[in-house]
């Protein structure tokens, strides 16, 4: 079952992978933080901003960006699981760091920009 989630999921990436990139790269230019965060979900909810509308766009998933400070302040990443958070995240450069929520599952992955695939990482 996840499976079919993340097939999708990557489908819709390979889509997004370019503004997905360019708002990763604002948000850690502009000071915001370091640690960028996409939720990509198939209902649309509060915890980012949504930059990119799956509705509009005819596609499963929309794309809300927020931050690892924001998550933790919203409690949906536990204060005293932010430093390990941190320890697992990728290079920001070159992996897109994804919440992924349907009615089913909430998983984070990893997807690399350069070439998004099935086998996302799971961190």
């Amino acid at each position: 079952m996840i499976e079919q989630y993340l097939k999708v999921l990557n489908t819709d990436l390979k889509f997004y992978k370019d503004s997905i990139k360019e708002v990763s790269t604002e948000i850690r230019k502009e000071g915001f933080s370091k640690y960028p965060i996409f939720v990509a979900s198939v209902f649309h909810n509060e915890l980012g901003e949504l930059i990119l509308d799956g509705q509009e766009m005819g596609r499963t998933y929309s794309i809300m960006a927020t931050t690892l400070e924001d998550l933790t302040k919203k409690e949906i990443i536990p204060e005293d699981k932010a430093a390990f958070f941190k320890e697992s995240y990728k290079n920001p450069d070159e992996f897109a760091c994804v919440l992924m929520l349907t009615t089913k599952t909430q998983q984070f992955v990893f997807y690399p920009f350069n070439a998004v695939t099935t086998e996302p990482s799971n961190g």
